[in-house]
């Protein structure tokens, strides 16, 4: 990535991360002024590592992982958090016990976990 391309990327961060945040900056700090200091802190703070962080897309490495998984489980995990069913209803789709359920959507969650977490390893 270029200085100018990381600059531009880091700015775009900053002018959204900075309507996100300052809510809850003031919130933390009691005062306006202060938490907008606050969140300046951390702002630079961000920018002198912004080189360290990944430019890979979160939600890629993500679906890749979710295509990974085993077709039940996948649906599980999709069905749980994409369609926020519940795992009575996600029972009743598939046909299955809510035992079942929980028991792919834990395999699921596990195996998502290592690849992302091999992934973050791969990236260093």
């Amino acid at each position: 990535m270029s200085d100018t391309t990381g600059d531009a990327a880091y700015a775009a961060f900053a002018e959204v991360a900075w309507e996100r945040h300052l809510a809850v900056a003031i919130l933390l700090t009691g005062d306006r002024h202060r938490g907008e200091e606050l969140l300046q802190d951390c702002l630079v703070r961000l920018y002198v590592r912004w080189r360290r962080v990944a430019v890979t897309d979160p939600h890629e490495e993500l679906r890749r992982a979710l295509l990974r998984l085993p077709r039940r489980q996948r649906t599980v995990v999709v069905l749980r958090h994409y369609e926020d069913l519940t795992e009575k209803a996600v029972a009743a789709v598939l046909g299955c016990s809510v035992g079942t359920v929980k028991s792919q959507h834990f395999r699921a969650m596990a195996r998502l976990r290592a690849a992302l977490r091999e992934n973050q390893e791969a990236a260093r």
